[in-house]
């Protein structure tokens, strides 16, 4: 599961104002990768994930699909997230809903909650934070005020809403977009392996 740091499990990194995709990465779907912009003077998005080849982001969206996975066999919903630092893997975390008896208790922000017991602010602050499906709007929320601003994303909202229903649909980009300071998003991608975990373990949502 990636290079653990001092007992905790995964993180990377946030800096500047947002360059334009090389074309290697552009070139394999206009709709796979949107950064949200902001002002000058807003807080910085790494250029590194918006350059990075796309293996590099696959490696991490498998671990949090897996991450996924894993959840499922514990008797709670689909969703795995992790933070990557630096090119390792320093936090990692699953959905606990069912055996938490908490309706919040999503990857996203189970993983932000270890985040701020075990990191520092200027970590978190640099994070990339990668996760096995589009972050809800309760996730966006916490991701925003946590100060992480670069997401990878595997299947998207929409994905989802046909295995398990629109429920509280709202894709994430269109949160951000709302936010002071810039946020990058990167997805969806992986699809086929993000929906795979997903497969049987929805009921089919009412006509």
């Amino acid at each position: 599961m990636g290079t653990l740091l001092a007992g905790v499990e995964s993180e990377i990194e946030l800096h500047e104002t947002v360059p334009m995709a090389s074309d290697d990465i552009r070139k394999h779907s206009k709709d796979w990768m949107q950064v949200v912009t902001r002002p000058l003077d807003s807080s910085p998005v790494a250029p590194e994930l918006i350059m990075a080849p796309l293996n590099a982001h696959e490696q991490f969206v498998r671990q949090a699909i897996a991450l996924a996975s894993q959840a499922r066999g514990e008797g709670n919903h689909p969703f795995g997230a992790l933070l990557v630092l630096d090119g390792e893997v320093v936090l990692t975390a699953t959905n606990s809903v069912i055996t938490d008896r908490d309706p919040t208790a999503h990857a996203e922000t189970n993983l932000i909650a270890r985040a701020m017991r075990h990191l520092s602010p200027d970590q978190i602050g640099r994070a990339v934070l990668y996760t096995s499906c589009e972050p809800c709007a309760m996730c966006v929320g916490k991701i925003y005020w946590a100060r992480i601003r670069s997401v990878v994303y595997a299947l998207s909202a929409q994905e989802l809403a046909v295995l398990a229903g629109p429920d509280f649909l709202v894709p994430c980009r269109e949160l951000f977009l709302r936010a002071t300071e810039a946020v990058a998003v990167i997805g969806p991608m992986l699809v086929e392996e993000a929906r795979a975990v997903h497969v049987g373990f929805w009921t089919k949502p009412a006509a």
